[in-house]
């Protein structure tokens, strides 16, 4: 599943993205983050986030391009544990932290961001589906995972080469850069 993700967003996809989320799906922003003040509860749903990878994978917004390039690079090491939220059942719902590297290039700004994601994965008999997956032919089925919430663990650690023009105007986090 996060190999999926990466996959997407490496190659700027907005259509693989849009099959690994549930309807119920909430990107939760760094706690410290103030990009996250404009969303309700410092979170955005499915439907943001998939605008959000439009935007930053395809078409930029009137005030910023989208990605020339994507890098993202997942540590390898990781153990999937049950889900640490109240009402979560395991094996149904796991929860993974993932080590990470990002690059963002837009051509007028680059940024590095590290740090950790932790994801919230359910398995496909017990995730939401989203009705526009469920129309494509998505089922519940055991064998197949769903990212139900996403929760920043990210810092930018500066990403513009010196002299190459793309420097980043502030410390960002992943969520601050999607927002």
């Amino acid at each position: 599943l996060l190999d999926a993700f990466a996959h997407a967003w490496n190659n700027l996809d907005p259509v693989e993205y849009r099959d690994l989320f549930t309807d119920d799906f909430r990107f939760q922003f760094a706690i410290t983050d103030s990009a996250g003040n404009p969303f309700p509860g410092g979170a955005c749903t499915r439907e943001q986030e998939l605008v959000i990878a439009q935007h930053l994978f395809l078409s930029g917004t009137a005030s910023n391009p989208p990605a020339q390039k994507i890098v993202l690079t997942f540590d390898r090491t990781f153990i999937p544990e049950p889900d640490s939220r109240p009402g979560k059942t395991y094996p149904w719902h796991q929860e993974v932290k993932r080590n990470l590297v990002l690059s963002i290039d837009t051509g007028d700004q680059s940024f590095r961001i590290t740090g950790a994601a932790r994801f919230f994965i359910v398995r496909g008999d017990s995730a939401l589906i989203p009705p526009d997956l469920v129309a494509r032919g998505f089922h519940p089925d055991p064998n197949r995972w769903w990212i139900e919430r996403w929760e920043d663990e990210t810092l930018d650690t500066g990403g513009g080469v010196p002299g190459d023009g793309a420097t980043p105007t502030a410390t960002r986090t992943w969520g601050s850069v999607k927002a």
